[in-house]
């Protein structure tokens, strides 16, 4: 990807209709989500030229001031580590929110993809590798804010050794996974302890989502039943 023909990232404000630019360029933009008000956390590459796997976890200001630059790029060497993920802790702090900048936070095990946050930022996810390839496979897992600069990054589902699809919070401590077995895809729940929970469900999940109190909506299918919408509620039933 040449700059001209690499996408940019730009914010709108929905009262003014006002919409600015966040980036020149120089990113190639996966995936990105909030972290605060004023801080959005990316997937990208700096490098959007290379035909190799490098993308990284970016912070983004988006407060006024001039199109952001890649700052200190190339500072995480060791790729995953809990010292430079920890990095992230901070990516939504309150700091220079007043200044547009971009700083790289860390550069996991390539691989990675399926950026996800818990509804207070308290953690965020991503599918990734263990062994450096060749798809991304486990869920990790990784603190934010204040203290959290020293957490490590969780495999979440190394137990569930299993292709992870989908991901959906249900709160600041348990996930929900979809997961491809075999020829079925299934959903588990993985709580704070790092227990698995898998969930009884009579057809093969082709998406999901959870409310905030714990109901499943899916879509069902099987090899002899059209894709149709259903609800288990709290108790299992559906």
């Amino acid at each position: 990807d040449q700059p001209q023909d690499v996408e940019r990232l730009w914010i709108a404000d929905v009262a003014t209709g006002a919409v600015r630019r966040l980036t020149d360029g120089k990113l190639r933009i996966d995936e990105f989500g909030w972290l605060a008000a004023e801080r959005i956390m990316a997937i990208a590459s700096d490098r959007p030229a290379d035909e190799s796997w490098n993308t990284s976890l970016f912070a983004i200001a988006t407060g006024a001031g001039n199109i952001g630059s890649v700052a200190n790029a190339g500072s995480v060497a060791n790729a995953g580590s809990a010292a430079n993920a920890g990095s992230a802790a901070n990516a939504g702090a309150s700091g220079d929110s007043g200044t547009r900048s971009i700083s790289l936070l860390s550069h996991p095990k390539q691989p990675f993809m399926g950026l996800t946050f818990s509804p207070t930022r308290k953690q965020f996810g991503y599918v990734s590798t263990d062994h450096e390839g060749p798809m991304p496979h486990d869920l990790f897992l990784r603190s934010l804010g204040v203290g959290a600069a020293s957490a490590p990054v969780r495999d979440a589902t190394a137990a569930l050794d299993r292709p992870i699809q989908e991901t959906h919070w249900l709160d600041d401590s348990t996930v929900f996974v979809r997961f491809n077995d075999g020829f079925h895809y299934r959903i588990a729940r993985i709580t704070a302890n790092g227990n698995i929970d898998q969930i009884n469900l009579p057809y093969t999940v082709r998406t999901f989502d959870v409310s905030h109190d714990g109901k499943l909506l899916f879509a069902g299918s099987a090899f002899n039943h059209l894709p149709e919408l259903f609800l288990r509620r709290r108790d299992g039933s559906i």
